[in-house]
This record gives structure tokens, C-alpha cells and sequence, in this order.
């Protein structure tokens, strides 16, 4: 992940390979630890490295 480029779950789902249940709770895991920040859109969360 890059700082300051805003990512998609699946967007990262692809790139890391896995799949959706495990993607969610890596993300999630890394928000509560505060790495990342998530803003939410009407449809989707997107992701960044915290800066």
C-alpha cells in the first residue's frame, strides 16, 4: 500500500490473492491497530496507509 492512494477491497483482494472473508479481517485488524484509515462511500469502504 502506498500513503495517500485510496484502495478498494477488492481491488486489494486481487492483489493479495485471497479471498473476500479473509481480506475483510486482515483489513480489520489493521484499522483496530490504527494502520490503516478507512473512509466509508455510499457502496464501499476504501482503505489507506495511515500517514
Amino acid at each position: 500500500m502506498k500513503k495517500g492512494t485510496w484502495y478498494k477491497r477488492q481491488d486489494l483482494e486481487k492483489e493479495l490473492g485471497l479471498k473476500e472473508s479473509r481480506t475483510k479481517e486482515i483489513l480489520k485488524s489493521l484499522v483496530d491497530n490504527k494502520l490503516i484509515i478507512t473512509r466509508v462511500s455510499t457502496k464501499d469502504r476504501e482503505y489507506c496507509k495511515k500517514e
